[in-house]
C-alpha cells in the first residue's frame, strides 16, 4: 500500500434528507437502469460518472451502460451532472457559497449533480517558455513558483487539477456510501465494499454545502501521476471552490538566481553586507 503524507481538512456539510421509497439501480445482479451523461460534459462529471458504474460493478457484477441519452431500455435513469434531461426534469442544484451538491431521487430516476469547478492550464509555468512568457509579462526575472495560481499540480492519469472542486463526483461519493461502500484509505485495500446483487436508492432530496471554501492537502511526491491517489481526495470531497497563492509565495517570487543578482537589495544581510541564506539554507 503505498502511503500518503499530509494535512487536510475536513469539511462541515448541512443536510436535508426525506427517504420514501426506492429506485433499482441493479436487480439479481443485471443492470435496472442507465447512467446518462452529457457528451460535452466536464472532466470531473465524467470521472464521476465511471466511479459510479466502477463501484455498482464491484458490488453486484452489473455494469451499468453510460451513454449520452435515456434509452428505453430501462425505466430507471441516473443522471450524473445537469444536462438537457435534468433540465426538463425541471432540476436545479440550488444555491451554494461555494462547494455544494444535491442527489434528488424520485419517481424512476436518480440526479447526482453539484457545483463543478474545473481550471485551465495556465499559459506560464516554472520552466522553458512558460517562464519566458511569465518574465515578459511581469517585466521582472520573477520565479513562477509551486502551482502558480494555487490550482495545484495537473493530474496526468485524471486529467484534472488536484484541487480542482468537482461537486458531482462529491454527490457520486456520498451516494456510494449511503449504499455501504467506505473510502477509508487510498488505493482498493483502504475501500470496502459490500456485496449487494440488487441495489437500489432511497427517494430522497439530498442538499450539503462545505462550511469552508478551500479544502486543500499537502501530498508531496507523485500528486502529477497518482491518479487512485487523487481519486480518494475527491472522495472525501477536497477540492477549493476557490483558490489563493499561500505557500512559499515570496521564495516564489524573488528566489531564482537572475532575480536575487539583479536586485540584491531584496535580500536581508548580516552586518558585514553579506546576503543571509535564509531557509532552505541560500534562498535569502
Amino acid at each position: 500500500m503505498k502511503i500518503i503524507q499530509g494535512i487536510f481538512a475536513v469539511s462541515g456539510f448541512m443536510l436535508l434528507v426525506s427517504a420514501r421509497a426506492d429506485i433499482e439501480l441493479v436487480k439479481g445482479g443485471k443492470p435496472a437502469a442507465d447512467i446518462v451523461v452529457a457528451t460535452n460534459a466536464v472532466q470531473g462529471v465524467n470521472l464521476a460518472a465511471k466511479d459510479l458504474q466502477e463501484h455498482l460493478e464491484k458490488m453486484s457484477g452489473a455494469r451499468l451502460e453510460i451513454v449520452g441519452a435515456p434509452s428505453d431500455t430501462f425505466k430507471n435513469h441516473v443522471y450524473i451532472g445537469e444536462n438537457e434531461f435534468t433540465g426538463k426534469l425541471g432540476f436545479k442544484p440550488g444555491d451554494f457559497k461555494n462547494s455544494g451538491f444535491r442527489i434528488l431521487a424520485k419517481n424512476n430516476y436518480v440526479i447526482l449533480a453539484g457545483v463543478d469547478i474545473h481550471r485551465k492550464p495556465a499559459e506560464y509555468s516554472s520552466r522553458g517558455e512558460g517562464l519566458k512568457k511569465w518574465h515578459e509579462f511581469c517585466g521582472e526575472k520573477f520565479g513562477f513558483g509551486r502551482g502558480g495560481e494555487g490550482k495545484g499540480d495537473y493530474n496526468s492519469p485524471l486529467k484534472i487539477f488536484t484541487n480542482d472542486d468537482p461537486g458531482t463526483w462529491y454527490a457520486v461519493a456520498e451516494l456510494l456510501e449511503q449504499l455501504g461502500v467506505r473510502f477509508y484509505a487510498p488505493y482498493a485495500d483502504g475501500t470496502v465494499i459490500p456485496e449487494k446483487k440488487t441495489i437500489a436508492v432511497s427517494e430522497q432530496d439530498t442538499k450539503k454545502e462545505a462550511a469552508f471554501a478551500r479544502r486543500e492537502f499537502c501530498y508531496y511526491g507523485t500528486m502529477r501521476d497518482d491518479g487512485d491517489g487523487i481519486a480518494w481526495f475527491k472522495r472525501l470531497k477536497m477540492g477549493n471552490n476557490d483558490i489563493i497563492v499561500f505557500n512559499h509565495t515570496t521564495d516564489d517570487i524573488f528566489g531564482s538566481k537572475e532575480q536575487k543578482q539583479l536586485h540584491p537589495e531584496y535580500l536581508a544581510c548580516d552586518a558585514s553586507g553579506k546576503p543571509i541564506g535564509g531557509y532552505p539554507d541560500g534562498h535569502g
